[in-house]
């Protein structure tokens, strides 16, 4: 590809770009190019590509944590429904509420403390 100063620019294929398994094997890439990129510019490519994986990487962490603090909470609905099979809508809706909040708060909490801290705040109608 030529472009208006006269110069040509190296167009990768897609299997080259696929080859491209480092940031760094990419930005040697653009660097043999000679498109003006200076050592700055390199050095920036190179933290965005660190910043963004360890971004990347804290998202799936949370997103794994939010998955299991879901189940554990579910879980714990299940077995004060099992345990309490004649609490009212609203003491389930209540039981439910709190378990959201204190596991999310304290996601080792086991179910036995839940349902004591629960009781403990009168929460329970039976």
């Amino acid at each position: 590809m030529s472009t208006s100063t006269g110069k040509t620019i190296s167009i990768p294929t897609i299997n080259e770009v696929e080859g491209y398994k480092t940031t760094e094997a990419l930005i040697k890439f653009l660097d043999d190019q000679n498109i003006g990129l200076d050592d700055d510019d390199l050095q920036i490519l190179q933290k965005q590509k660190l910043v963004g994986e360890v971004k990347r990487k804290k998202r799936i962490v949370s997103s794994i944590n939010n998955q299991a603090v879901d189940a554990k909470k579910f879980q714990y609905y299940q077995r004060y429904n099992n345990e309490h099979s004649k609490a009212s809508d609203k003491e389930m809706r209540d039981f439910m509420d709190f378990t959201s909040r204190h596991v999310k708060e304290h996601p080792e909490v086991s179910y036995e403390d839940v349902v004591k801290e629960f009781k403990s705040q009168g929460k329970q109608t039976t």
